[in-house]
């Protein structure tokens, strides 16, 4: 099994953002404004770019490192220019704008007030109630992971998602050392 994080831009209604629901763009994104910012990124960039139902998925872990930032850096400008929301992959999690995060937080607090968690939730205790807390280092490197729950750094691409199994992810030839950055 492949572990693959993005980010994911759109316009939703950030109350009813759950791992354990399908996504609902409210208004479909428009595509010039992506493809104006997308041109002056690299061809990796421009590639990781899909387009589902009205949202934008950006799969920036794959990539080299330089553009693997450049990949993340995009979501969340684009998110900021149009006034979107944006969300990571693991949960839903909706991670800008600040009000969005907020409304998030009280629906997924008021849904659980009024559900209980039930077996028919798998994913619920992995959405945060509140803020989530800050990423820590890897345990690798030393360098900052993107979220506290990554379990693959970026930098040195170690990926330990199977506990003790840990593995270094291929780099590319011409991907500089983390060092180099």
């Amino acid at each position: 099994m492949s572990f693959i994080h993005y980010t994911i831009v759109g316009h939703f209604d950030a109350e009813t953002l759950f791992a354990d629901r399908p996504l609902h763009a409210i208004r479909a994104l428009e595509r010039p404004p992506i493809d104006a910012l997308l041109q002056e990124l690299p061809a990796e960039v421009r590639e990781s770019v899909d387009f589902r139902d009205g949202y934008m998925v950006v799969q920036w872990a794959p990539m080299t490192f330089k553009n693997s930032d450049k990949a993340f850096d995009f979501a969340y400008r684009f998110a900021a220019e149009q006034q979107c929301i944006a969300l990571e992959s693991n949960g839903y999690v909706v991670t800008f704008p600040e009000a969005a995060q907020e409304a998030q937080q009280r629906a997924w607090r008021a849904r659980t007030a009024a559900e209980p968690r039930k077996k028919s939730m798998p994913s619920a205790p992995h959405v945060p109630i509140f803020d989530p807390p800050p990423p820590g280092p890897c345990p690798y490197c030393g360098k900052p992971l993107r979220t506290a729950a990554a379990k693959q750094c970026r930098f040195c691409k170690m990926d330990w998602h199977n506990g003790l199994a840990c593995v270094q992810l291929r780099q590319n030839e011409n991907t500089p050392s983390p060092d180099a950055r």
